[in-house]
């Protein structure tokens, strides 16, 4: 018999911890692939100044986004386990 565990006896508050942490990091991915996308669209040595300021607003946008998801906001109330 194989020592490895089917994924359905995993307790529900573990799968809960497991796709919490999965859906961070693909949100996390998410922020990561925009930037690319950004960057591949709007090479910086073709930018004129205005093409310029609203890049560096959509990374801050990027920035905000990525800050929102690993810092919990204060005014959220917390779940009940």
């Amino acid at each position: 018999m194989d020592n490895h565990t089917n994924n359905y006896d995993l307790p529900i508050d573990l799968t809960r911890e497991f796709i919490k942490a999965r859906n961070l990091l693909h949100n996390i991915s998410q922020v990561s692939w925009s930037y690319s996308v950004l960057n591949k669209k709007h090479p910086i040595d073709s930018l004129s100044i205005e093409g310029a300021e609203q890049l560096i607003s959509a990374y801050k946008d990027l920035i905000d986004d990525a800050r929102q998801l690993l810092i919990p906001r204060e005014n959220t109330p917390q779940e009940e386990d």
